[in-house]
């Protein structure tokens, strides 16, 4: 398996372009820098239709995709604004993650199939995140289901 093939696994997508890999400093975070493929650029973070760019937005951001082994990881990349015709002014989509999420969908369709599976407090403990974080991460999977998620009932 290549190592691309791993990291699209693991942000849950293969619209990526990777641009770097990189530990961070203390070791225990894994940082993967990417950018949307160019049909996935330039969207509305709601609509998802092309728009014109509008700005940089405020740099760099980061969503929690799925853990390698006993390590966090996460996807880093530019969040530009587009000026879309029916939203105005707001933040680009990107293909892993739901638009205001700061989680990528692979990682939020499992805590959601956790929480069908399993109760809120387990769920917490084994993704390592906070229950109340578990609770909004599955009303809005709920509310915004993927076209994967929706088919398999998760």
């Amino acid at each position: 398996m290549k190592t691309k093939d791993i990291i699209q696994s693991l942000v849950g997508t293969r619209k990526i372009i990777v641009e770097d890999i990189a530990w961070e400093s203390d070791g225990k975070d894994l940082v993967i820098k990417v950018h949307p493929t160019k049909g996935e650029q330039g969207r509305c973070g709601r609509c998802r239709q092309k728009s014109p760019a509008y700005d940089g937005g405020r740099g760099r951001r980061r969503w929690r995709a799925m853990d390698l082994g006993s390590n966090k990881v996460y996807v880093e990349a530019d969040a530009p604004r587009v000026r879309c015709k029916d939203h105005g002014v707001i933040v680009a989509a990107v293909p892993w993650a739901r638009h205001n999420s700061r989680f990528c969908m692979n990682f939020e369709e499992q805590i959601a199939w956790m929480v069908d599976n399993t109760s809120r407090s387990a769920t917490s403990e084994l993704m390592r995140v906070e229950w109340h974080t578990v609770d909004d991460i599955y009303g809005r999977v709920s509310r915004n289901p993927t076209k994967a998620s929706a088919q398999t009932g998760a």
